[in-house]
C-alpha cells in the first residue's frame, strides 16, 4: 500500500486509521452539542419543571454518557478490527464496554415512546378543555373554568409538573420524573442483558463486535428497541392524529397547537424518529446481513459510525428546532459560563448549612 514514517501501510491499516479519525472527529462533535443542550437546560432550571425538557437532558446526558465512556474503548476495538479484518478480538474491558454501549442504547428509543405519550396527552387534555368550553357556552352563569388554559394550550399548564422548589429557588423531581427516569434506564439495562458478551461466564470468550440475527437474544434485543419503539412511537402517534383530524371535522373541533418548549410538537418527533431509523436499523439489521460482513471496513462504517450518529444528531436537532435552547446555550458562549459558576463565595451560614451543622446564631 506505501509507507508512513518508515512503516509499511497495509489496506487494512489505512481504513482503520480513516475510521478511527472519522468516529473520534464525530464523538468531539457530539461531546460538544450534547453539552451545549445540557448546559442551556441547567442555566434555566424552569425548563427542567416540564417533563419534556427533563428527556431531553436525560437523552443528552446518555449520549455524553456514549461518546465519552463508550467511545474511548470502542475506537481502539473496532480499529483493531478493520486493520485485521476480523470481527473478533481479545480486548480488556469488553464486558464494560458491552454493557455501557446496550444499556445507553435503549434510551433513545423509549424516550421517542415516553415523548409521544406527552404529545397524545396534549390532544387529550385539549378534547377535555373543548368539551368545557362549550359547556360553559351554553350556560355562562353555572359554570366557569380558567381561562387561561383556553389561551396558552395545554402542555404549558404545568401545575401537575411543575417540581417543589427549595430555599434556594431549585427544582425538585418529582415522583412521576424520577419514575419515568428509572424506568429509561431500567429498559437500557434489560437490554444489556440480552448480549451473550454480558450474561456469558465463559472467561475465554472473545469480543465480538457482530451480533447474530439467528440468536434469541439478538431477536429479543430487535424486539425490544426496534418493533416495541416503533409501534408504540410513530405509529401510534399517525394513527392518533389521523383520529383527532377525523374527530375535528366530524365536531368542528378547532386545532391545537402546541407550544414548543413545554410540549413536543409533531415536527420535533418526526425529526426524531428520522434519527432513530438512520441510527438503529443500519445499526441491528441492514449491517448484519451477510453481503455487508464480508467487508469488515463497510460494516464497521455501517454498524458504528452511522449506527452511532443518533449521539450528534439528535442534540443537533434539538439546537435546531428549540429556539429557546439554541439562544441560551449562545447566551452562555459569548458570557463564558453558566451563572452556577460564578458564585464561588460562601457566607459562613451557608457552609453550615451545607455541612448540615444548623445555622448558629448569636
Amino acid at each position: 500500500m506505501g509507507e508512513f514514517l518508515g512503516h509499511n501501510m497495509t489496506g487494512g491499516m489505512v481504513d482503520g486509521g480513516i475510521f478511527v479519525i472519522t468516529d473520534m472527529s464525530l464523538s468531539l462533535l457530539s461531546v460538544i452539542c450534547n453539552l451545549m443542550v445540557l448546559t442551556s437546560l441547567r442555566e434555566k432550571e424552569s425548563l427542567l419543571s416540564v417533563l419534556y425538557n427533563l428527556i431531553l437532558a436525560n437523552l443528552c446526558l446518555s449520549n455524553l454518557v456514549s461518546s465519552v465512556l463508550v467511545k474511548s474503548i470502542s475506537i481502539v476495538h473496532y480499529g483493531y478490527a478493520v486493520s485485521t479484518k476480523s470481527l473478533e478480538s481479545d480486548m480488556a474491558f469488553c464486558y464494560l464496554y458491552t454493557a455501557s454501549f446496550r444499556t445507553t442504547w435503549a434510551v433513545l428509543p423509549w424516550s421517542l415512546v415516553i415523548l409521544t405519550f406527552n404529545n397524545i396527552s396534549f390532544i387529550y387534555k385539549h378534547i377535555k378543555v373543548e368539551r368545557n368550553r362549550a359547556i360553559t357556552e351554553e350556560a355562562p352563569k353555572t359554570l366557569s373554568l380558567d381561562a387561561c388554559s383556553f389561551t396558552t394550550g395545554l402542555c404549558s399548564s404545568t401545575t401537575e409538573d411543575t417540581k417543589l422548589v427549595d430555599e434556594d429557588d431549585t427544582y425538585k423531581l418529582t415522583g412521576k420524573d424520577k419514575g419515568v427516569l428509572a424506568s429509561l434506564w431500567f429498559f437500557g439495562v434489560v437490554n444489556s442483558l440480552l448480549s451473550s458478551q454480558v450474561i456469558s461466564k465463559d472467561p475465554d470468550l472473545q469480543c465480538s463486535i457482530e451480533d447474530d440475527l439467528s440468536s434469541h437474544l439478538s431477536l429479543a434485543s430487535i424486539f425490544m428497541i426496534i418493533l416495541l419503539p416503533t409501534l408504540f412511537g410513530p405509529l401510534l402517534l399517525i394513527f392518533i392524529h389521523l383520529s383527532f383530524f377525523i374527530y375535528r371535522r366530524m365536531t368542528g373541533m378547532t386545532r391545537c397547537s402546541t407550544l414548543s418548549d413545554q410540549c413536543p410538537t409533531v415536527q420535533f418527533l418526526c425529526g426524531l424518529y428520522l434519527i432513530y431509523c438512520i441510527s438503529y436499523i443500519p445499526n441491528m439489521i441492514i449491517s448484519e446481513q451477510g453481503i455487508v460482513k464480508r467487508h469488515v471496513f463497510v460494516y464497521v462504517m455501517l454498524k458504528y459510525v452511522l449506527g452511532t450518529s443518533y449521539q450528534l444528531l439528535t442534540p443537533m436537532w434539538v439546537l435546531a428546532s428549540r429556539r429557546d435552547i439554541w439562544d441560551t446555550a449562545v447566551m452562555l458562549y459569548r458570557r463564558g459560563g453558566t451563572t452556577q459558576s460564578k458564585s464561588l463565595e460562601m457566607t459562613y451560614e451557608q457552609i453550615q448549612k451545607e455541612l448540615g451543622l444548623g445555622v448558629m446564631t448569636d
